[in-house]
């Protein structure tokens, strides 16, 4: 396979490595171990746990390769607890180990890390993003023999779906020696990789120009399955916003999420087409976003979110759509049509900014991406130091009830949901506040308007509150739409992340 240049996450550490020639790396021999029992070397003892499970996909050491290690290098190996451990995901992994066959006593210098995997060749995963690392471990190597050397990650990391374990040996050998990495006879691409000078990246041992290992390198992990099963169901993603045939404007926050619940998303590209094939304009790796439960702190995360900024392209009709990808190549997607509008007469004050302080005469600094502009007016208005939209209260308390006395508090610590309502009461105080202005189906059956609790029992359905305990802001946005377009359908909607206080204040006022 080609040889890829390093993967970034570890870049820093390996520009620290001395470079070892190809030339050295081509003295390689094997030399045959067969069945020789392994002495375990540890940085510290571990006990292992009835729930420990072993990540280990190679068949036993068979060869030891003589002449390849020098040291101030990297060894990858790719690793799926689904297919060693019942119930993997979510899989915690705590140590990782390698076999080493050495015929004198060495100094080692080691430490060990995680990485993603980059699924961006077909069928052929590759060390991606670094998820964790351990410390850097000073061991004695006592004498001649075959040594399982295990270390222990600082934090135990936690994987969704299978990832890439690394060895890392941390100074120069000495040749005497005779330290040697131990693979086992059945060779297959794109599971075991190695990377000793950044200019070359990463080497697939068992396919290259150098010297073809004869197995899959004996590097593995342990940890702890969290799951209830090793299924993960196949991905289906929703494009949240914008909404299908909407205008934009100069750029947009594109926001898509998968939702069959699958733990092992990859990652989600974005793409647009005019009429003929998609082009790619970005991706997203990322897909935590955070739970608003009400009694936990709400974690971060955009979720799979990407802002596009087409203001150079060509104005007109687009589809674009959103593709996921999982750890095990399968993949879904949704697309939506929309009009581009990259260049609109949008006016923004650059100076002075959002609440600072000024004196007269005041110097304003506007900037407009309309290549057409012929006129700028500016108007003022005095502000108010405070402002108020009159929103409706409702005890959140009272809602979520399961035990049949919604006057109890319904709180979780009593199997009751009240407590993780907080999404619902958001999204039925606002329902209320444009129901008051004028929008009156928005809270109708009939000509019966519908009480504000029912309201909020009815959106808790449709975000999934219960069933998450807590409300995702993708449920929150679906679930607000589903209700505004079965009630009038007569608002649009905006979305921002993370807004701040002058964009919420311009909001309300």
């Amino acid at each position: 396979m080609p040889i890829r240049s390093a993967a970034a996450g570890f870049m820093a550490l390996v520009l620290l490595m001395p470079l070892t020639s190809t030339a050295e790396k081509k003295a390689a021999q094997i030399l045959r171990i067969g069945d020789r029992p392994a002495q375990r070397l540890e940085v510290r003892p571990t006990l292992a746990t009835a729930d420990t499970c072993q990540v280990r996909h190679d068949s036993g050491a068979v060869w030891a390769i003589n002449g390849w290690v020098i040291g101030n290098e990297l060894y990858k190996e790719y690793l799926d607890p689904g297919a060693s451990c019942t119930g993997p995901y979510p899989f915690t992994v705590t140590e990782v180990a390698m076999q080493m066959y050495f015929t004198g006593a060495s100094p080692l210098l080691v430490s060990v890390d995680v990485e993603g995997v980059d699924n961006s060749v077909p069928n052929c995963p590759f060390p991606g993003n670094l998820l964790a690392i351990s410390s850097e471990y000073q061991l004695q190597v006592p004498g001649a023999g075959l040594y399982e050397i295990w270390v222990p990650l600082d934090t135990p990391q936690v994987v969704t779906g299978p990832f890439f374990a690394g060895f890392f040996i941390g100074n120069t050998l000495d040749p005497a020696a005779g330290g040697a990495v131990v693979t086992d006879s059945f060779p297959i691409l794109c599971t075991s990789y190695n990377i000793w000078d950044t200019s070359l990246g990463y080497v697939d041992l068992c396919d290259n120009t150098i010297y073809n290992f004869p197995g899959r390198l004996v590097l593995f992990a342990s940890g702890i399955p969290g799951g209830s099963g090793g299924y993960q169901p196949p991905p289906a993603l929703d494009v949240t916003g914008p909404d299908d045939n909407d205008t934009l404007y100069a750029s947009v926050d594109l926001w898509a999420w998968d939702t069959s619940g699958s733990n092992i998303i990859d990652y989600v590209s974005f793409e647009y087409s005019t009429g003929g094939g998609y082009s790619e304009f970005g991706r997203d790796y990322d897909g935590l976003r955070p739970l608003r439960d009400g009694v936990d702190a709400a974690g971060v995360g955009d979720g799979f979110s990407l802002n596009w900024d087409f203001s150079a392209r060509t104005q007109g009709f687009y589809k674009v759509r959103a593709t996921a990808y999982d750890t095990l190549g399968r993949k879904s997607s949704d697309s939506i049509n929309v009009y581009l509008e990259p260049t609109p007469p949008i006016a923004r004050v650059t100076s002075p900014a959002d609440g600072s302080d000024f004196c007269s005469p005041l110097t304003l600094l506007m900037t407009t991406s309309d290549e057409n502009l012929t006129l700028v007016e500016v108007y003022r208005r005095n502000g108010t130091t405070e402002y108020s939209s009159g929103l409706v209260t409702l005890d959140q308390s009272r809602l979520g009830d399961v035990n049949h006395n919604p006057l109890d508090g319904n709180h979780a610590s009593n199997g009751e949901f009240g407590d993780y309502y907080c999404g619902p009461v958001a999204g039925t105080l606002a329902i209320r506040l444009w129901f008051d202005r004028g929008y009156n189906q928005l809270m109708r059956a009939g000509f019966d308007t519908i009480p504000m609790d029912t309201v909020a029992e009815r959106l808790a359905v449709l975000c999934k509150t219960r069933q998450n305990r807590g409300t995702y802001d993708e449920n929150l946005l679906k679930g607000i739409k589903s209700w505004v377009g079965s009630h009038g359908g007569m608002i649009l909607f905006d979305y921002a992340r993370r807004p701040d206080y002058f964009l919420l204040r311009q909001w309300v006022e």
